[in-house]
Parts: C-alpha cells; sequence; structure tokens
C-alpha cells in the first residue's frame, strides 16, 4: 500500500508539473515593442496599481510603458548625475517605493518620480558580491522583504541562492536565504499573482519555485527568446519579458493564463 500511495503521490506530483509547465505560453508572442532611448534593460516591474516600470540597464533611469502598445507614459532620472553601472532587476512596494538592484548586489532605494524629474536614492550593500551575481530582484508583500535571485554561484557546486532582504529590518538583521537546485540561471524572477510560487526565467530556461524552495517545473523555452533581462505577470493574464537582442532592448507580451 505505501508503494502504491507513492506511486499516486508521484502521479499527481507529474500532472501538476505538467499543468504548470502548459501555462507557460512562451511559444506564441503577442506583441513585442523597441524600448527607446535604452541600450540595454534593467529589469521590469509592475506597480500595485498595475503600472509597467522599466529600469535602463546601465544608468537605472526608469520608464513607465503601456504593455498594452508600447508607448512611454513617463520617464525619470536616476541621481543628480548620471549613473554608471550593471542594473538587473528592479521592484516596487504599494506606496510609492522603488528598488532596483546591480549585478553585484548592490540595492538603490528611491521614490518614484514625475516625469522629466530627478530623484535622490538611498544605496545599500548587501555584502553579497563574493557569493554569486544577481539576475532579478522581486518584492513580496507577504514578507515585505526584497526577493534577490542570484543567477551565477561564484563558487561551484553551489546551488542557486535566493536571498530575502527584509525592508523593515535594521541592515544587519535584513537578510536571510534559501537555496534551490535547479539548472536555471534567472535573467528574471516574478512571483506569480495566481499563487504563492517563484517563476525564473533566463533566455534558455522557465521554471517555477515554491516558497520553500521545491521547483515545481522546468522547461526549456522556445527559440527566439533572445537575452532576457526581467519579466512581469500581470492580473490580466500577460507575461512579460524584458530582452537586451542585437536590435536594442525589446518588451514582449506572452499569455500566461
Amino acid at each position: 500500500r505505501a508503494a502504491r500511495d507513492s506511486l499516486v503521490r508521484d502521479s499527481t506530483a507529474r500532472v501538476v508539473m505538467l499543468r504548470e509547465a502548459d501555462s507557460l505560453h512562451l511559444r506564441t508572442r503577442v506583441a513585442e515593442w523597441s524600448l527607446p532611448d535604452m541600450r540595454t534593460t534593467g529589469g521590469i516591474t509592475l506597480t500595485s496599481d498595475g503600472r509597467l516600470l522599466v529600469a535602463d540597464g546601465e544608468s537605472g533611469n526608469v520608464a513607465q510603458i503601456d504593455y498594452r502598445n508600447g508607448a512611454v507614459l513617463k520617464a525619470f532620472k536616476l541621481g543628480r548625475q548620471t549613473i554608471h553601472d550593471d542594473f538587473v532587476g528592479i521592484a516596487t512596494t504599494g506606496n510609492g517605493d522603488v528598488f532596483e538592484l546591480t549585478k553585484t548586489g548592490t540595492i538603490y532605494h528611491f521614490l518614484e518620480g514625475s516625469d522629466g524629474n530627478r530623484v535622490e536614492f538611498l544605496k545599500h550593500d548587501t555584502k553579497l558580491a563574493g557569493v554569486c551575481e544577481f539576475g532579478g530582484l522581486a518584492f513580496s508583500r507577504e514578507r515585505n522583504a526584497l526577493l534577490l535571485a542570484c543567477s551565477v554561484m561564484k563558487h561551484r557546486g553551489d546551488s542557486l541562492a535566493f536571498y530575502w532582504w527584509a525592508l523593515a529590518a535594521k541592515d544587519e538583521d535584513r537578510l536571510s536565504s534559501f537555496r534551490v537546485a535547479t539548472t536555471t540561471h534567472p535573467a528574471g524572477v516574478a512571483i506569480d499573482p495566481f499563487g504563492a510560487n517563484y517563476v525564473l526565467l533566463s533566455s534558455t530556461e522557465a521554471a517555477a519555485i515554491t516558497p520553500a524552495g521545491r521547483v515545481v517545473y522546468s522547461v526549456t523555452t522556445p527559440q527566439g527568446l533572445e537575452g532576457v533581462r526581467g519579466l512581469a505577470i500581470t492580473r490580466g493574464g500577460a507575461l512579460l519579458v524584458a530582452m537586451n537582442t542585437s536590435g536594442g532592448a525589446k518588451l514582449a507580451r506572452y499569455a500566461w493564463r
């Protein structure tokens, strides 16, 4: 009976995995737009009221894009002088705070600006540059924390690390982590608004993991998904992907649910 129960559990897990994988409709691209005034993109995020913000990959400057038609609705700049860094993720909270993450684990914190404005920022060093190169950033309202996704571990053989950076804690108490056994090297991470899973995306693979770190599914992405640099999932059922392509920074929209 134990063997039979195990078989039933395994079969159920496979069915769930297939259903989850089938929901990743990356084979039919609904629309695609070039991102003006950006050579590279440093990630995308949705605000609490459903607006899409796109970060410049080199300067951290931010544009609000209408993901229904690709129109630029506003743009604002980071800092009094032009910043030169390597941004890989952006996230927003429900109260107007915006965070950007660099490849080496530096966090830029600022308030969303108006069109044409420059905004001041706070800079936080997570001191994780020696652990990994980061690939994505997301915000969890449930935990009131940022999710920092490693993309490439610095020490061979290490499983992929994810870090929580608590917003309400003191600097010395902000970080906690968990590890995931996955072959996906995320260049974008998002929390599925239809569930609790964390969705990871690269140019070659897509995966979902539970908050406990269990891999729900891992699938190969179709050809043509070039230079992924961020993803976001709308409550209306759209999967948005930011890409750095040979033709410049682009935004693509796919069906999700």
